[in-house]
């Protein structure tokens, strides 16, 4: 009898926390909460990543973008990566500038600063009717990275800012389109 319910007890005393848990989210889901998941306009879920034009004179910033995109959108379990004639929308990027200001930090003159500066446009249209959810909307990027002792520009130092930018342009695109319409 004293077993029987010591092993009541532990199961109440395990069981007890999963009960509450259940409780609460059966609770929320009855007021109509829900958590926050990003969501392309008109709750669409397949998005075609469309033409992305490198009009810099830096080669490859395109290739570097979509690939970093489609990582980016990979991870997003609400949406899929899909070929246009089998997406509800279609992305496209024209990556008009890109620029590395060089220069000495002013506060602190041992430092040398590099600022990469990329800036583009991106559209959004629903395939289905060829309407523009986003039209040649601007999106721009900046990252600076400073350095101490002062460095001379490497070509390695080089790729990491524009690894950086690249990176910071894609999230810039990516909170662009889950942004609530």
């Amino acid at each position: 009898m004293i077993d029987t319910a010591r092993r009541c007890a532990a199961t109440l005393a395990w069981a007890a926390p999963l009960l509450a848990l259940a409780a609460l989210a059966a609770w929320t889901a009855g007021c109509g909460y829900h958590p926050d998941v990003p969501a392309l306009p008109g709750g669409a879920h397949t998005l075609a990543l469309q033409r992305v034009a490198n009009l810099t004179d830096t080669g490859e910033l395109d290739v570097h973008l979509r690939a970093l995109l489609q990582q980016r959108l990979a991870q997003q379990a609400h949406v899929r990566v899909l070929p246009a004639e089998r997406s509800a929308l279609g992305l496209s990027l024209a990556l008009d500038a890109f620029a590395i200001d060089r220069a000495l930090d002013p506060a602190i003159t041992s430092d040398r600063s590099f600022q990469y500066i990329l800036s583009g446009r991106m559209t959004l249209i629903e395939l289905s009717s060829g309407r523009k959810l986003i039209d040649n909307e601007a999106v721009s990027a900046s990252v600076q990275r400073l350095y101490a002792p002062a460095v001379q520009e490497t070509p390695a130092i080089r790729d990491e800012g524009i690894n950086d930018v690249l990176a910071a342009f894609a999230e810039a695109v990516e909170r662009r389109l889950f942004r609530t319409f």
